[in-house]
């Protein structure tokens, strides 16, 4: 019996593992291999190579990290991306990434955090408000995602949709579409991770109760 006990924790903790494995590479964009302007930020063309693991699409954004002179800060780690880049304006534009090690067939959550600013911004303007919309493209799957607040200051928030892969590799494409003044689309903590199956819910499941049951034991003895 404490054999099979052990057997479903291990299980579990494999699982929830496995479950919580992300897939995205540099998904916080700390992996930045330029050089920071005196602004703390970074123009990123289609030709730049310097962010690690991803491509830029559709037209230049800006990769800043915190204590920049547009009073904005990252979600995760110290830096994130400017969708809106320099230019403020020529969207859709953003980053791909081809994603490796897929299962065809399963199911998989892409999440990221978006960032608006209400508040003094680029030159002390008072038009970084939302709302913004970003576009997350992958298998065949399309999601446009709407971020608005009246929170003064920074605010991010956690957008997710599911996507099916059809094989063991797929290109994610995120965007930028709109911004309230075209001011800024913040970008961070970009994630990519399988959905469990029922099954394997039941597994951690069983697992979690041989804990408990492990954890009276010993309280009994």
């Amino acid at each position: 019996m404490k054999f099979s006990r052990i057997g479903l924790l291990s299980a579990a903790v494999v699982v929830a593992t496995s479950a919580s494995a992300q897939i995205v590479q540099n998904g916080s964009f700390e992996n930045f291999t330029g050089t920071f302007a005196s602004d703390n930020g970074a123009q990123l063309t289609t030709s730049s190579t310097t962010l690690t693991g991803w491509t830029i699409v559709g037209g230049e954004i800006a990769v800043l990290k915190n204590s920049n002179a547009y009073n904005l800060t990252a979600s995760d780690g110290a830096n994130f991306l400017d969708l809106a880049g320099y230019s403020n304006g020529g969207f859709p534009k953003g980053v791909s990434q081809l994603l490796t090690g897929l299962s065809a067939g399963q199911t998989y959550t892409v999440s990221m955090d978006l960032g608006i600013r209400n508040g003094a911004c680029v030159g002390g303007l008072n038009n970084c408000g939302g709302p913004i919309q970003v576009s997350a493209r992958v298998a065949g799957t399309s999601q446009t995602f709407t971020h608005s607040s009246n929170t003064a200051g920074n605010v991010w928030d956690r957008f997710s949709s599911n996507f099916v892969a059809n094989g063991s590799s797929e290109l994610l494409t995120i965007q930028g579409v709109s911004a309230s003044g075209g001011q800024y689309i913040g970008l961070d903590n970009v994630s990519v991770s399988p959905v469990p199956e029922p099954t394997t819910w039941g597994l951690m499941l069983a697992g979690l109760v041989a804990v408990g049951v492990m954890a009276r034991g010993r309280t009994s003895g």
